[in-house]
């Protein structure tokens, strides 16, 4: 059966896309009439309030009765609804303060509510009994079997002695009749010591931070700690204010950072949600402006290991595209320095498995381009194998612009043009960042231990001669290679005490700049810049 009418036809409202509209229908009416309801619920009747609490279903059906019987004749729905009539807001809300609002004679109290909590007292109020002197509460913390009673003249009462931040159930009762009891109503003492929910970063410079948080008049002091994203270690400092300066940071680093709060009961404490935090510093490396380099399909060619200096990643098939420049790994390298680089490539060859390229670029001059003409720091050449490993030298520009760049790895197959905004059918692409330094006099490789290294002639043209005066017998690696890090000899060789001599054809070399690196079983490197007329 259909109760009543409602008017809905045309109802303007909000439609899709954010527009605004007219509906009809069931949709259109129905929200008129649970609308009324609340709003007959919300009226400022104390009797009906307390059917609400006492006997909520009779009340239910008493507020359905009054709309029914308020409703006004329609001729359109004689004979198919209940009420024959259509809803009338107005005249229900009229019948419902004219049931007797007043109350009179015993009966519960209610509108029970708890004001001015602290962790360990609630001040209490409720809605008096006309035909009452004395009021009796019961209260206990919720979960316990206990309950404390005490008794009132007034409709207050302030309650002590509670646990700090636990949840409390009260119930009152009039003295006209001790034996009924108003609903339970909850409240929850304070001093929970809750650590701050939301905590704003204001401003992260080169070496210092600062945060802010709401205050909470239950917190004497907040214990602020924080670290690097890749330590283990936290650092601590406090403060009893909402907010704290950090300072003495590294910079373009990323940070964590967690807050647990102190009160003088420290119940439930729990840190907050950790959260990051970047100091500046970084230079171009992490600007948004680079170039896009990708490869579309990189699960049959990736970049599996990049090691250079402190960098050894090893990451595998990453989708075509990784970058790495934020809490990344990094390294300094020196203006003027050069350094070995090794690049693993993976694999999964089908017959068409040949010729691949690999190149290294760094942003030297941090315009946020990467030069192909100038800033090519690694060039492996055309690979016809798949082979994995593939190794260089990296030399750092003595004009290289101070801070913090961006290095870019990239891998495709096929011999087409591999350039540093590349987008392949197949491959991938890793931005890192590097940080220039300046050079502090004798770089580690430049560094001469016992075994020492002598070329000549220098310029040379068809041949060159090496000298290795090695302090020991061992064995060593010879490399010669381009400016750009492209190996042109890799020779593996075996000193003896005393001088040792080789003698390199280097005839069909292309003139240009070369280095040439003696690798020693200790881990000790030799270069020597070397110039082909």
């Amino acid at each position: 059966t259909i109760d009543l009418g409602a008017y809905g036809e045309g109802t303007y409202t909000l439609t899709t896309n954010s527009g605004y509209g007219g509906f009809g229908g069931t949709s259109g009416a129905t929200p008129h009439v649970a609308g009324t309801i609340g709003l007959l619920y919300s009226a400022p009747c104390p009797r009906l309030a307390l059917l609400a609490r006492t006997q909520p279903a009779q009340t239910a059906l008493l507020l359905k009765q009054i709309i029914l019987n308020s409703s006004v004749s329609h001729v359109d729905l004689q004979g198919t609804t209940v009420s024959a009539g259509v809803l009338n807001m107005k005249n229900a809300l009229d019948s419902v303060m004219a049931i007797g609002c007043s109350l009179s004679g015993c009966h519960e109290p209610y509108n029970v509510l708890a004001s001015a909590t602290t962790g360990t007292t609630a001040s209490i109020n409720w809605d008096g009994v006309d035909s009452t002197n004395v009021y009796y509460m019961r209260y206990r913390a919720v979960g316990t079997p206990t309950w404390t009673f005490s008794n009132t003249t007034d409709t207050f009462s302030v309650l002590s002695n509670l646990i700090a931040c636990t949840n409390y159930e009260i119930e009152i009762a009039a003295d006209c009749d001790s034996t009924i009891y108003s609903s339970n109503y909850i409240f929850k003492t304070g001093d929970c010591c809750f650590a701050p929910s939301a905590i704003n970063i204001d401003t992260a410079n080169l070496t210092t931070a600062t945060f802010s948080w709401a205050v909470d008049p239950f917190v004497t002091t907040y214990i602020v700690e924080y670290k690097l994203k890749t330590a283990t270690t936290w650092l601590t400092t406090t403060t009893t204010s909402p907010g704290v300066i950090l300072s003495g940071l590294d910079s373009c680093e990323i940070y964590e950072l967690r807050i647990l709060s102190s009160c003088p009961v420290n119940i439930n404490n729990q840190y907050s949600a950790t959260i990051e935090f970047e100091t500046t510093g970084c230079g171009k490396c992490t600007s948004a402006n680079y170039c896009a380099s990708t490869g579309q399909n990189s699960g049959d060619d990736w970049i599996q290991n990049v090691t250079l200096n402190n960098i050894n990643n090893t990451t595998g098939d990453n989708g075509g595209y990784i970058s790495f420049v934020n809490g990344g790994p990094t390294t300094d390298l020196a203006q003027g320095g050069a350094y070995p680089i090794s690049i693993d490539i993976g694999f999964n060859t089908g017959p068409w498995g040949t010729n691949w390229l690999l190149k290294v670029w760094i942003d030297y001059n941090q315009d946020e381009v990467f030069d192909d003409a100038t800033e090519l720091a690694y060039d492996a050449g055309v690979i016809s194998t798949a082979i994995n490993n593939h190794t260089g030298t990296i030399t750092i520009p003595s004009n290289a612009i101070l801070s913090r760049t961006r290095m870019r790895v990239a891998v495709k197959w096929g011999t087409n043009n591999l350039n540093s905004c590349n987008n392949s059918s197949y491959g991938e692409t890793e931005d890192y960042c590097i940080n220039i330094t300046q050079p502090t006099g004798i770089t580690v490789e430049e560094i001469l231990p016992n075994t020492t290294l002598t070329v000549y002639p220098n310029p040379f043209d068809k041949q060159l001669t090496v000298n290795m005066n090695s302090v020991q017998d061992q064995t060593a690696t010879l490399i010669l290679s381009t400016i750009t890090g492209q190996e042109v000899i890799n020779l593996r060789t075996q000193l003896d005490l005393g001088e040792n001599f080789l003698q390199l054809p280097t005839n069909r070399l292309p003139q240009g700049v070369y280095l040439i690196r003696l690798l020693l079983e200790d881990g000790s490197v030799m270069t020597q810049k070397m110039i082909k007329q």
